[in-house]
Order: structure tokens, then C-alpha cells, then sequence
């Protein structure tokens, strides 16, 4: 996380369990973690923002990103030829070890659950999650940024 800065906080309110993915698509770990407050991390952006705003709204992607260690509770790793397992298969031989999850959310997605009271997601004070209005196509539209206060 070289660039990356503390924003805020994932609020993990009762254990959960979340499902990390590999590259061939029935891989996966479930990977149980205890509640706590999980830092958030994220970008600054340098362009495409109004004069006022240059150099402090967060990059809408990578976004918010947070990274929590757990303890796997189910995986499968069975190898598979064309989509079919073959061979012993390896499921829930991983169990009771550790395992890193990784998550990563648009910022304007955080952002529009913030100013609608949804979500885990809390910001730092010096944050502040904003509705930005614009004109598209003649249109009135808006989406949403994650400000420096």
C-alpha cells in the first residue's frame, strides 16, 4: 500500500465469514473473522476534479480498499480437467489455518451509502463523503466522491 492512506474503517459488528476467490473459479477459502474495526485505505487523485477540489478527492478505483486476517473455516482446492474434479480432491484441508481477505470498493459507491446511513464503512473526520452534481448530455445527473475535508 505505497500511496495508499488511512481514510477511515470497516466497523465488523459480529463475526462474519467472507469468501476469497482464486484464479480457477471453484477455488475459494472461507475465511472467518472476529469483529473489530478494519483501517480503509485510499488514493488521492490529481485530475479531472473542479480547481477547488485538486488533490483531494479520493481515485474512484482502485477506491477503498481494506485487507483482514482470519481463520478458514471451508475451502476447496480440488484440481479439474475441463470443469470436471479429478482426482482426491482437496476440500476443507485448509481448515483452521490463516488466510488474508482483500476487499476493494468504488469510492462512489462507499460515498452514496455513507449519505444514505448504509453500510459498515465510517471515514475519518478530516473525510467527507459528497454528492457531486453535473450536467451530462443536456441532462442533470450526480454521483458521489470521498473528499479532504
Amino acid at each position: 500500500m505505497d500511496n495508499k492512506i488511512h481514510v477511515g474503517y470497516y466497523n465488523l459488528q459480529d463475526k462474519k465469514v467472507f469468501t476469497k476467490h482464486f484464479s480457477y473459479a471453484r477455488w475459494y477459502e472461507n475465511i472467518e473473522v472476529e469483529p473489530q474495526q478494519i483501517p480503509v485505505y485510499g488514493e488521492f487523485k490529481y485530475h479531472e476534479c473542479s480547481p477547488e477540489d485538486k488533490g483531494k478527492k479520493l481515485k474512484d478505483f482502485p477506491g477503498i480498499t481494506f485487507s483482514v486476517e482470519g481463520t478458514i473455516v471451508g475451502s476447496d482446492f480440488t484440481s479439474c480437467f475441463c470443469g470436471n474434479p479429478i482426482g482426491k480432491g482437496k476440500i476443507d484441508e485448509e481448515v483452521g489455518k490463516k488466510s488474508r481477505y482483500h476487499q476493494q470498493a468504488y469510492c462512489h459507491a462507499v460515498a452514496s451509502n455513507i449519505l444514505e446511513g448504509k453500510g459498515n464503512i465510517e471515514l475519518l473526520p478530516e473525510f467527507e463523503a459528497r454528492r457531486i452534481d453535473f450536467i451530462y448530455d443536456g441532462k442533470p445527473n450526480h454521483t458521489y466522491g470521498i473528499f479532504l475535508k
